[in-house]
């Protein structure tokens, strides 16, 4: 599958109230290795899923750090 992942929204201010610059990556990703399950059991919900709509979060991190990180990743019911 080829990724071609969307910048979604962006935040490169900050804040001086100590919130992190942000930007929203919005792609489609193949989730079938990745079976969906009940977070509370476990249990598998569908082992063959299409692709799926992901969206992900990436802070800045300022020094020491001084680098980019995922802080999250959700998975979207929207199909793609």
């Amino acid at each position: 599958m080829i990724h071609t992942p969307d910048v979604f929204a962006v935040d490169l201010a900050g804040g001086t109230d100590g919130t992190l610059r942000t930007v929203t990556i919005q792609d489609c990703v193949d989730t079938r290795d990745f079976p969906a399950t009940v977070k509370a059991t476990g249990d598998v919900v569908s082992v063959d899923r299409p692709p799926h709509v992901a969206v992900a979060t990436v802070v800045f991190y300022p020094p020491p750090e001084d680098r980019w990180l995922v802080a999250t990743v959700d998975v979207q019911d929207e199909t793609c």
